[in-house]
């Protein structure tokens, strides 16, 4: 149980810490940058938030994760 919480903490920090550095070089006018907060943090929790559903579904041992687990 342990390495399965430690595995789903790593994605979610090193997603996070991809979109912290995809906005530290930002390319264009278009993207999101530092100096619109709100765009950093909604981008952020979007991440989140996607991220729940697998996380919960893995939790309940339910059937479907389990079959995407396996293949």
């Amino acid at each position: 149980m342990s390495k399965k919480i430690l595995m789903i903490v790593l994605t979610l920090v090193s997603a996070i810490a991809c979109i912290l550095l995809t906005v530290r070089h930002t390319t264009g006018s278009n993207t999101i940058s530092y100096d619109d907060p709100a765009g950093l943090l909604i981008s952020i929790g979007m991440v989140v938030v996607l991220f729940l559903p697998p996380f919960l579904l893995s939790f309940l041992h339910h059937s479907v994760a389990k079959m995407i687990s396996a293949i």
